[in-house]
């Protein structure tokens, strides 16, 4: 079987590793962070939509859509602190950015996705490898408890949607940013949801199908084209 690792430029993944307030110094520290946070959730959207419209992979389309209901979470709360939107996000033009080391990642990553759809699917999962990266980062130095929860909610998500771009590669993806062991211990989180899900009285296949396995929505435990359908989120 043949490993998957992406093309992605090795410098790629230091690039937003950098302290926030560096990619945009005219903000103090917490307000650079939350914009870099709230570009990063459109940044996942706009790329997946992209590739959507490139490879009608259904998957792309419901991440997307999770992404959506991210940014506005993370908008709900920029706001609740007193920020001024920026203009990428005010204007919501896709592809558009005002972190410059984002716009740039943004058209790197889309360029990577164009070599093919397993260049795009591993391309999916960098990103949420750098999301859980930096949600992990900031619930353990935010003290807002509602915040908090709100971080653990985008976490969990990611957990979500790096199993389900890991399943479409078939397992192959190399994790470049986390280590190995968090990123079999994710996986397998999946894995122990789907078992747990299958006691009883043999419904827990499709529910196994929606936790970890899936990029969008799910209602009742169905599954559809690599992603969840309905009304719930993950």
């Amino acid at each position: 079987m043949k490993t998957i690792k992406s093309l992605l430029p090795a410098f790629l993944p230091l690039l937003l590793l950098l302290p926030s307030w560096q990619m945009n110094p005219a903000l103090d520290a917490e307000e650079a962070t939350w914009v870099a946070m709230l570009e990063e959730e459109k940044l996942a959207r706009d790329v997946y939509t992209y590739f959507h419209d490139s490879y009608n992979q259904q998957i792309f389309a419901n991440i997307a859509s999770s992404e959506n209901q991210h940014m506005d979470k993370v908008k709900a709360v920029f706001t609740g602190k007193g920020y001024e939107l920026p203009a990428s996000v005010a204007n919501d033009e896709a592809g558009k950015f005002t972190v410059e080391a984002i716009q740039k990642l943004y058209d790197e990553l889309t360029t990577k996705g164009d070599v093919s759809l397993t260049e795009a699917l591993s391309v999916g999962a960098w990103i949420e490898e750098k999301d859980i990266f930096d949600l992990n980062a900031m619930i353990a130095t935010e003290e807002d408890a509602e915040v908090k929860q709100v971080l653990g909610t985008l976490l969990e998500a990611s957990h979500n949607h790096i199993r389900a771009f890991s399943r479409q590669l078939g397992g192959d993806y190399i994790p470049q940013i986390l280590s190995a062991e968090a990123y079999n211990e994710i996986l397998g989180q999946g894995n122990a949801k789907g078992m747990s899900h299958g006691k009883g009285k043999g419904q827990g296949k499709a529910m196994a199908g929606c936790s970890g396995n899936c990029g969008g929505s799910c209602k009742g435990g169905s599954c559809k084209g690599g992603g969840c359908k309905g009304s719930g989120s993950h």
